[in-house]
């Protein structure tokens, strides 16, 4: 079942994105894909990434729940 998502920075600790909803996401099951919304990037562009999981996804954004994943579906 595919399920979408936003990424939420409550704190920007890489100094790349800002705070706020930075990125949307679906989650395909298999697969993750993440769009890096380019008004929230410091250099002003998009960006996509793919994972093979959300725990992945997860691992690298999350920055020990400075970042959430919100469910939307």
């Amino acid at each position: 079942m595919m399920r979408t998502f936003q990424l939420r920075r409550i704190e920007d600790v890489s100094g790349a994105s800002g705070i706020g909803v930075v990125a949307h996401g679906v989650d395909f099951g298999e697969y993750v894909v993440l769009y890096w919304i380019p008004q929230m990037t410091r250099l002003g562009v998009a960006g996509l990434g793919i994972y093979r999981s959300i725990r992945d996804l997860e691992a690298i954004h999350g920055h020990g729940g400075k970042t959430v994943i919100e469910w939307l579906t």
